[in-house]
C-alpha cells in the first residue's frame, strides 16, 4: 500500500484507452508502474484465480503482465476498481515501436500507410501495421520464447481468458 500511496503522490499521467473498454490508464512519471481501472466484474475474476495467477507468475520468463496489486476505492460515492501493474516496457532501451498483437485482423490496424521498417512512432499499433515485418531472435532464444509462450498460453486457456493481448516493444540500435 506505500507503493500505492507513493505512486498516486507523484502526479501521475493520465490516460484514456484507445480500446474497448473505456478504461482510464494512469502512469508513474517513470513509466515503471500504470494504474489501470476495471468494472467489478474483471476485479472479482482477478479475485477469483488469484491463487494460481500467483503459482503461474512466480516464473520470472513468463509474459503475462505483472499485477502488483488490486484496490477498491470510493470516489464520490462510486467504488472505483484499480489494478496496478508493472510496466511490459521496462528496460534502459528506448522502445522505438509498439504493437498490440491480438491475433486478428477485425479493427487490427492504426496507420494509414505502411511503416517504416526502423522508424520511430510515438502510438501503439496493432497487428495489421506489423504486417511484413520478421523479428530474429536466434533459435536459443525462439525456443525459449516459444516455450514461454506455450505456457502462458495454457494458463490463459484454462481460465477461459480470450481477451489478451501479446504487447510487443521494438528498439532498434542504429537510432
Amino acid at each position: 500500500e506505500k507503493t500505492m500511496l507513493m505512486m498516486m503522490d507523484n502526479n501521475m499521467k493520465e490516460r484514456s484507452t484507445e480500446g474497448r473498454s473505456d478504461a482510464f490508464f494512469y502512469f508513474t512519471n517513470d513509466l515503471r508502474y500504470m494504474v489501470k481501472t476495471i468494472p467489478a466484474e474483471e476485479a472479482m475474476f482477478l479475485r477469483s484465480i488469484l491463487r494460481d495467477y500467483y503459482h503461474h507468475i512466480k516464473n520470472p520468463n513468463s509474459l503475462i503482465t505483472k499485477f502488483l496489486g488490486l484496490y477498491s476505492i470510493k470516489v464520490h460515492r462510486q467504488i472505483v476498481n484499480l489494478i496496478v501493474l508493472e510496466s511490459v516496457f521496462l528496460t534502459s532501451n528506448q522502445i522505438h515501436q509498439r504493437f498490440d498483437m491480438k491475433g486478428s485482423t477485425v479493427d487490427r490496424k492504426v496507420l494509414s500507410e505502411p511503416l517504416e521498417r526502423a522508424s520511430v512512432h510515438k502510438g501503439v499499433m496493432k497487428d495489421l501495421d506489423f504486417d511484413g515485418q520478421t523479428i530474429s531472435v536466434g533459435p536459443d532464444l525462439r525456443q525459449k520464447l516459444v516455450a514461454q509462450m506455450t505456457a502462458d498460453c495454457q494458463f490463459l486457456q484454462a481460465h477461459n481468458i480470450m481477451d489478451y493481448s501479446l504487447l510487443l516493444g521494438l528498439h532498434f540500435p542504429h537510432l
